[in-house]
């Protein structure tokens, strides 16, 4: 049984040691800390509370969220984690008065598996609004509330 709750700057060196296991780049301590902090973000916990997921944000402009990460334990994917998480975050993003969600997705930051996961944000209703062509490919993509 996984549990979607509310993270925040506790839970940034769990978070972070997700991160360090699952990228090449993860993010700094001080910098979950701060996202943290200020903007929606979410964990996916088992029954033993232990880390399986996490999603964090922060706003680009007044009624736009940003999707900075969502990470789910490699061993764990395709078993709706990010799902959960991702509908949780527009749920309450919606509710806080944002109107649009954001991300920008790189095979850059896909870790070790390289795989994309542009097909899995437009099966939850994101779209591609830009794709550059360098090596690797980013995509930015964008859903609105």
């Amino acid at each position: 049984m996984i549990s979607i709750e509310q993270g925040n700057a506790s839970l940034a060196k769990d978070m972070s040691i997700l991160l360090q296991t699952e990228l090449t780049n993860p993010d700094s301590l001080e910098e979950l800390r701060h996202v943290l902090d200020n903007y929606p973000s979410f964990v996916a916990f088992d029954e033993k509370r232990v880390l399986k997921g996490l999603l964090y944000t922060w706003a680009t402009g007044r009624d736009v969220l940003h999707i900075h990460g969502l990470h789910v334990r490699k061993d764990l994917r395709n078993e709706e984690i990010g799902s959960l998480l991702l509908d949780k975050t527009e749920v309450t993003a919606r509710n806080l008065g944002y109107r649009t969600i954001t991300l920008t997705n790189s095979m850059h930051y896909q870790g070790v598996d390289k795989r994309s996961a542009v097909p899995f944000y437009k099966k939850h209703g994101y779209r591609v609004i830009h794709e550059t062509f360098n090596f690797p490919p980013t995509y930015i993509m964008l859903k609105e509330l």
